[in-house]
């Protein structure tokens, strides 16, 4: 399941996502996070975009925009799992369309996937366009060549018109 944030993110009350720079999102409006542990941390940084309480942010010359996300839920029990995440700004006029999670074990010569892939159709303007976000995690085999990477078959039907 899917846990979505289509509304603003207006509350000013934290200021711990000091890691942000002036620069860091100035005209991007899409981005693919991964490794994210909680959900609050993508909702700070939609915060603080924002409505900035950290002075560099303050001084960005850009319009701020207006940012949601999706991420997936944990597994019921599951405590502190990375997962992956889209983060985007809809005045640029993103729209995100729909969003799965995949279901795959996929392991070969040492690799695997580390969380479930997040699979989203966006759409701006009238161009249609899909993304996916996937994490691997290495294995400790070290001599793993471009040949020899993760086959991902298993997501070919997802890649599909």
């Amino acid at each position: 399941m899917l846990r979505n944030r289509f509304t603003s993110c207006s509350d000013q009350s934290f200021t711990d996502c000091s890691e942000l720079s002036s620069s860091s999102l100035d005209g991007i409006s899409l981005l693919a996070m991964q490794q994210v542990l909680e959900e609050l941390a993508i909702e700070k940084i939609c915060k603080e975009i924002e409505t900035p309480s950290i002075l560099a942010l303050k001084d960005w010359p850009s319009p701020r925009g207006s940012w949601r996300y999706i991420i997936p839920e944990c597994d019921d029990g599951a405590q502190e799992v990375e997962r992956v995440a889209f983060m985007w700004d809809t005045t640029s006029g993103l729209e995100l369309v729909n969003a799965i999670t995949l279901e795959t074990e996929l392991v070969e010569r040492g690799q695997q996937i580390h969380c479930k892939p997040l699979f989203g159709h966006f759409k701006i303007d009238k161009l249609n366009f899909k993304l996916l976000n996937i994490y691997l995690k290495p294995g400790k085999t070290e001599d793993i060549s471009c040949s020899s990477a993760v086959h991902l078959q298993g997501l070919k039907p997802y890649l599909k018109d």
